[in-house]
């Protein structure tokens, strides 16, 4: 996906561009694009220093400091005057944090733009729905242990689709059809996971989340939702996995 702002740059996954010219387009390194990028999503809300560190740097195996915040941030507003965007672009808010202030257009690159707004996840609360929801999450579950656990004749035919590779190991969810908070918040119970077991994976590796109700409110409530999620060491010929399921409080 690539993002207008202002309708003035095209913010890519390499760099920035004009519209409709791409001999302005100015390749930007690894850091600088994450956080450009993140302001570009999270547009016009206050954007914490400690929410910038963890999703710019920490989740990327990089310690963050207030100096190379400092540097990245001057290096941004450089870029982005020199592109015609005015200082008002990038608020800075003494203590709290920083807004990007800016009008923001999704596109695939292509014709098609979609407005971006920010999602806010809202579960309405129905027993009847409650109850199917658990009966085919447990559905869901009893398949992926039976086919990642007891199978050992060959690899599991359910698809899981790349996450995201958080400190070295490959991450994969069930459904790719999920909103940028939604990614964040698996990313950051990848990260959680991966830390607080002490992971270690190799080139062939995977680590499995499905989660039932991501709780992207913040609340990291675990009562809220259920968890699933599998550490799979790759053997000669299949992967052997170590299956964690976290329901109603408690690990199954």
């Amino acid at each position: 996906m690539q993002y207008s702002v202002d309708n003035k740059i095209i913010v890519t996954q390499s760099g920035i561009t004009t519209p409709d010219d791409e001999s302005t387009q100015l390749i930007i390194s690894a850091v600088p694009l994450r956080l450009l990028t993140y302001f570009v999503k999270n547009s016009n809300r206050l954007i914490t220093r400690e929410e910038i560190f963890y999703h710019v740097w920490e989740m990327h195996d990089l310690t963050p400091s207030g100096t190379a915040l400092a540097t990245q941030m001057s290096y941004l507003r450089k870029i982005l005057s020199s592109y015609g965007l005015g200082d008002d672009v990038l608020i800075t808010k003494p203590k709290l944090g920083f807004i990007f202030n800016a009008t923001i257009t999704q596109t695939t690159g292509i014709s098609e733009t979609i407005h971006n707004e920010n999602e806010e996840i809202k579960w309405k609360k129905n027993k009847n729905n409650t109850i199917c929801y658990i009966i085919i999450f447990c559905a869901v579950l009893t398949t992926i242990i039976y086919l990642f656990f007891f199978n050992t004749g060959k690899e599991s035919d359910i698809n899981w689709y790349t996450l995201s590779t958080i400190k070295g190991c490959h991450v994969y969810i069930m459904n790719p059809d999920i909103s940028q908070t939604v990614s964040m918040y698996y990313q950051k119970k990848a990260y959680e996971f991966i830390t607080k077991n002490g992971l270690r994976c190799d080139a062939d590796d995977m680590v499995l989340i499905h989660i039932q109700r991501p709780d992207t409110n913040g609340h990291d409530n675990v009562y809220e939702t259920k968890q699933f999620y599998s550490y799979c060491k790759k053997m000669k010929e299949n992967h052997t996995c170590d299956n964690t399921y976290f329901s109603a409080g408690k690990i199954d």
